[in-house]
């Protein structure tokens, strides 16, 4: 009896420790750590490509402005290289950053030909220099939507918060251009303190760690702003504002160099 009675004791332990080891693999990632580690891995990134879009639409009484920016980067972090192709409402320039031993140098070609100046104590971080991974690096709160694939690879999607800080460049730039406050000094942060709560998405490789995209919609945010002032004759109306990013080729971008009209260029004393 007490031999059986042994067999059904271990069975039930052996049971009770499947169970257990079941409903551990299935807890659900945190996604403080996610993205904890999503930063800590872009930091140690060899070489990367990414890419950065901006699109605002508005309409201030009856006059419709659309304003868009993209960003194309290359970026190397040893030895230190970075090269920006940047188009902004259609005009496109290319600038670079370079490192000589402990200097880094910036490359820019003005009406006059490429010039160049050394930028003192320069960061050469990624979530610095990449426009995706410094606004990935403002995000708060961070909440597991579900785990799913992005681009065909297996991604954490996570719910994120931005500050409204995110806002204030899109906020100044729609009130210098429709003339609202009179030139006031105060009226964008005053704004920026009814800016609603701010969500986007972040997609985080299930298997690197490394993130793969971002995307946030800021229009409902910026109605919310922009209809809540009291005595402005100036009328705002978003239809879009839109910013999304991704990084590609982690630790695998190809190779550039300094064009050879770049590299030969004259150089310039820093300004202040």
């Amino acid at each position: 009896m007490m031999k059986h009675s042994s067999y059904r004791l271990a069975a039930w332990i052996v049971a009770a420790c499947m169970i257990f080891l079941f409903t551990s693999c299935d807890q659900p990632a945190d996604p403080e750590v996610i993205l904890r580690e999503a930063l800590a891995n872009s930091e140690k990134l060899a070489s990367c490509e990414a890419t950065y879009r901006y699109s605002l639409t508005y309409r201030s009484e009856e006059k419709e402005t659309q304003v868009s920016t993209s960003v194309d980067s290359t970026y190397f972090s040893d030895p230190f290289r970075l090269r920006e192709e940047r188009t902004t409402d259609g005009t496109a320039s290319t600038t670079y950053l370079d490192a000589e031993g402990q200097d880094t140098w910036y490359y820019a070609k003005m009406e006059d030909g490429w010039k160049k100046v050394n930028v003192e104590n320069q960061d050469r971080s990624p979530t610095k220099l990449l426009p995706s991974l410094s606004l990935l690096k403002s995000a708060e709160q961070p909440k597991l939507v579900r785990e799913e694939e992005w681009n065909g690879t297996p991604a954490y999607k996570l719910e994120l918060s931005f500050p409204a800080e995110t806002l204030q460049n899109t906020i100044a730039e729609i009130v210098a251009a429709s003339g609202m406050g009179n030139g006031s000094q105060t009226l964008v942060p005053a704004l920026l303190e009814s800016v609603p709560p701010l969500f986007g998405y972040g997609y985080i490789a299930r298997d690197s760690g490394l993130p793969l995209a971002l995307e946030l919609d800021a229009t409902d945010a910026l109605n919310t702003v922009f209809s809540n002032i009291d005595g402005e004759s100036v009328r705002i109306t978003v239809s879009e504002s839109i910013i999304s990013g991704t990084i590609r080729n982690p630790n695998s971008a190809a190779p550039f160099d300094l064009p050879p009209e770049a590299a030969a260029a004259e150089t310039m004393e820093a300004a202040g």
